[in-house]
């Protein structure tokens, strides 16, 4: 019988150390969210909480203000989305490794190459054109992976 109530006692504990630990994430999550609030009055509350989930990262968000939400995600997440500018491109998958450039009557029309590096021995190895952006006067139009 003893035996019973320890094991009751045990669960009990258990039940209660996790009510607690949720408790005391909730208390921390408001806690942040407050205080992005405070830091960033401008910011709109979908934004915090985009920030406060992960969804954006915030010194993203510092940096370019007048950047959608969409635009803002898809760059934490490393993706492009068409339309993008030469700066959100940067932003997203970092400088390129070299630019094609061509001039015509259509426009400026250009090819970012991202190149990747393939290890083949300790402190050896090659890049290799790994993806592909492509911009027309400015604007993202296209890309390859």
């Amino acid at each position: 019988m003893t035996s019973v109530w320890v094991i009751v006692l045990c669960a009990g504990l258990i039940l209660f150390v996790g009510w607690a630990v949720q408790l005391n994430n909730t208390v921390h999550h408001a806690d942040r969210v407050s205080t992005l609030a405070s830091l960033h009055p401008s910011w709109s509350s979908e934004l915090i909480r985009a920030v406060d989930r992960g969804d954006v990262r915030e010194g993203v968000a510092e940096r370019h203000p007048g950047w959608s939400l969409l635009v803002l995600e898809a760059v934490t997440a490393h993706e492009l989305l068409l339309g993008m500018t030469p700066e959100m491109v940067v932003e997203s998958w970092g400088r390129p490794a070299d630019i094609n450039r061509t001039v015509s009557v259509y426009g400026i029309l250009e090819q970012w190459v991202y190149e990747r590096w393939h290890a083949t021995g300790f402190l050896t190895g090659f890049s290799f054109p790994d993806r592909y952006a492509y911009l027309q006067d400015g604007m993202l139009t296209s890309w390859q992976e």
